[in-house]
């Protein structure tokens, strides 16, 4: 059996700048229950951090955002050059899914220069590669811990967005096209 991973679209681009937000901005793409909102807002329950949702939240999700006092906007029906220009305006990706098929917003989040932090579990740790802050989705203690952990260290996020763009060339379609080659190269 040969793996080889999938291809993932190239219209997201490096962020010319970093953001220069008042208070730092997590992105947060879905809110199907794998999503993990409820344990996002637990986690940042308290912390100076303004929530970006990906998606129209229910009346129970702004309850729930409510009752934790998150500050949050949200947006949804997006195209690729917003979904562009979002990604570039945050400050991270919290990405903490309880499942996932594979995470493709781990590898946009990445293609922009953006730190991720994904769930220890596969598929995003595997996704995720080295550029990632991997945390527990199931314990909002250890997501709030990489939160803080990310945003307090600068080195940090520089070291995960460098790997983070090292990390995502495994899904370009030239390399994908190689391992196809070589394979059946290998057949003959």
């Amino acid at each position: 059996i040969t793996v080889i991973p999938t291809v993932v679209p190239q219209h997201f681009k490096p962020r010319s700048k970093f953001p220069k937000n008042t208070k730092p901005v997590a992105l947060h793409i879905g809110l199907a229950e794998n999503k993990n909102l409820r344990r996002h807002a637990e986690a940042l329950h308290g912390l100076d951090i303004q929530l970006l949702i990906i998606g129209e939240p229910s009346a129970a999700d702004e309850l729930l955002l409510k009752e934790r006092t998150i500050k949050y906007t949200w947006r949804s029906k997006l195209s690729n050059a917003e979904m562009q220009q979002l990604y570039a305006q945050s400050d991270f990706l919290l990405f903490a899914s309880t499942l996932e098929g594979f995470g493709m917003p781990i590898i946009e989040a990445q293609m922009v220069g953006l730190p991720v932090i994904a769930s220890d579990i596969d598929p995003m740790r595997e996704v995720a590669g080295d550029g990632g802050l991997l945390c527990d989705p199931l314990d909002s203690n250890s997501i709030r811990a990489a939160v803080t952990k990310l945003l307090a260290e600068p080195s940090l996020q520089k070291q995960i967005i460098a790997s983070g763009f090292l990390n995502h060339e495994r899904f370009a379609p030239a390399a994908a096209a190689k391992q196809l080659n070589n394979l059946y190269q290998n057949l003959k």
